[in-house]
C-alpha cells in the first residue's frame, strides 16, 4: 500500500479511505510500474494482447487489482 503524500493528495476521499484501509480494488496505469513491475507501455502490449484486463473510468485507465495478480500468477516460472 502506498503511503507516499504525493500520490495520496491525488486522490479523492473515498480512493483514500479504501487505500488507508487496505481495499484496493484498482489502480490507474500511473500505478503499473510500481504495483506489477512493468512499464506502461508493456502493460499497454499485455492489455492489447488480452494478458492483462483494463477498465476504463472516464477517461482514466484502471487495472483492476485482482488482473493484474492473475496476470503475474500466468507468468512462467524463472528457470533455475
Amino acid at each position: 500500500m502506498t503511503t507516499n503524500c504525493e500520490s495520496i493528495t491525488h486522490r479523492n476521499r473515498h480512493e483514500r479511505r479504501a487505500a488507508e484501509a487496505g481495499h484496493v480494488l484498482a489502480f490507474p496505469m500511473s500505478e503499473v510500474q510500481e504495483r506489477l513491475g512493468i512499464s506502461r507501455t508493456k502493460a499497454y502490449e499485455e492489455i492489447a494482447a488480452g494478458r492483462l484486463k483494463a477498465v476504463k473510468c472516464g477517461s482514466r485507465t484502471l487495472i483492476p487489482y485482482a488482473s493484474g495478480e492473475a496476470w503475474l500468477n500466468a507468468l512462467p516460472p524463472l528457470a533455475a
